[in-house]
C-alpha cells in the first residue's frame, strides 16, 4: 500500500468528488496494476480548546492509573491511533494544532480505554466524550454504566408490546443503554426522557454484536432483508 497526497478540485450535491494527485513512477504504477484507492479526507479545522482540555484531563487520569508520566502516555496513544486504528495512514500529529477530526478520534480512543480498563475518574466520562452515541455503544459493549462506570445491565428503552416476551423476540434494532442497578431504577422512576436529559445521554440501537454480548436474540440473516 502506498499513500499519496492529493487535492480536491471539485464536488457536487450528488456526492461525486474529483481528486487530483500525482504518481511519479509510471512504470511501477502499471506493474502494480492499481485499480482502486482508499481516500482519507483531512479536516481543515484545527483542534479546539475544549477538545484539548478534555484530552489532557483524561491523559492525566490514565497516567495516574498506570503510574506513568502523562507525556509518555500521550505518545503511546498517539502511536496506537496512528498504527492500530488508522493502519499507518494517519500522519504524525501534535495536540496543539491537529485537526478537529484527529482530536475527536484521539478522544474516542481515550474514552474506550478508560471504559475497557475501568479507570476511575474525578468527573463523569460522558462529560468528556465527543460522540455521545459512540460512548453509549462502548459502555454497552463493555457492560459499564453510561452514568457512573460501574458494572451494568441492559436497560431497554423500547417496549416490546403487550403479550410479548423480550427473551423470545429479536432485540436487534431496539434502543437501549447499559446502566447499573441504581441508575436503572432511577431511569424507570423518573422516565426515559427526563433521565436522558439529566445525564445528556442518547440510547443506541442494539446490533447483532451487542445482542451477543447480552445473550439476547438477534435477527437472522433472512429477516434483515
Amino acid at each position: 500500500m502506498e499513500i499519496l497526497d492529493g487535492q480536491i478540485i471539485d464536488y457536487n450535491e450528488s456526492g461525486d468528488v474529483t481528486i487530483r494527485t500525482r504518481y511519479e513512477n509510471v512504470d511501477r504504477f502499471v506493474s502494480c496494476g492499481y485499480k482502486e484507492a482508499a481516500v482519507m479526507l483531512r479536516d481543515s479545522r484545527t483542534i479546539t480548546a475544549d477538545q484539548r482540555k478534555k484530552i489532557y484531563a483524561m491523559l492525566a487520569e490514565i497516567a495516574d492509573y498506570m503510574g506513568e508520566f502523562p507525556d509518555i502516555v500521550k505518545k503511546q496513544f498517539k502511536w496506537e491511533l496512528r498504527y492500530k486504528r488508522y493502519k499507518g495512514m494517519l500522519d504524525d500529529f501534535s495536540l496543539s494544532d491537529c485537526s478537529i477530526e484527529t482530536a475527536s478520534a484521539y478522544i474516542d480512543l481515550l474514552v474506550e480505554t478508560i471504559i475497557a480498563w475501568g479507570i476511575p475518574l474525578n468527573q463523569p466520562l460522558f462529560e468528556l466524550c465527543e460522540d455521545i452515541s459512540r460512548y453509549v455503544y462502548i459502555c454497552l459493549q463493555y457492560k459499564k454504566c453510561a452514568v457512573c462506570g460501574k458494572s451494568a445491565e441492559l436497560h431497554h428503552i423500547d417496549v416490546v408490546g403487550m403479550g410479548n416476551n423480550r427473551k423470545e423476540i429479536p432485540n436487534e434494532g431496539k434502543r437501549a443503554m447499559s446502566l447499573c442497578r441504581e441508575h436503572h431504577r432511577e431511569a424507570h422512576a423518573c422516565g426515559e426522557k427526563a433521565f436522558a436529559e439529566k445525564y445528556h445521554l442518547e440510547p443506541v440501537r442494539l446490533d447483532e454484536k451487542l445482542c451477543k454480548v447480552y445473550k439476547v436474540k438477534f435477527k437472522k440473516e433472512k429477516d434483515k432483508v
